[in-house]
């Protein structure tokens, strides 16, 4: 019975930790809701960013100006990045005249 109520016991322990630790990863997962204001920042963060990614004639300082600042806005807001996976449109577009 003493065996029992130590199993019982260390389970439950056990249990309350992991709980514990499930709410407090949900609490720091958790994306914030973003007021019409934030979510107009987020979208002009994206559309500066592409603009940034497919225009070869902007100076490259002015580029590096903007997907800083675009990357800083997604990231204060909690946003994924807004970099493309693959190969970006500029890039596609100078190999394809260097070919």
């Amino acid at each position: 019975m003493k065996y029992f109520k130590i199993v019982i016991g260390r389970a439950l322990r056990a249990l309350v930790i992991f709980s514990v630790c499930m709410l407090i990863h949900n609490g720091i997962c958790a994306q914030k809701i973003l007021s019409e204001m934030e979510t107009q920042f987020v979208m002009e963060a994206h559309s500066e960013l592409n603009k940034a990614l497919s225009d070869p004639t902007m100076d490259q300082a002015e580029r590096i100006r903007i997907v800083e600042r675009s990357a800083q806005t997604l990231k204060e807001y909690g946003q994924p990045d807004g970099f493309p996976n693959g190969d970006i449109q500029l890039k596609q577009l100078m190999q394809g005249n260097y070919n």
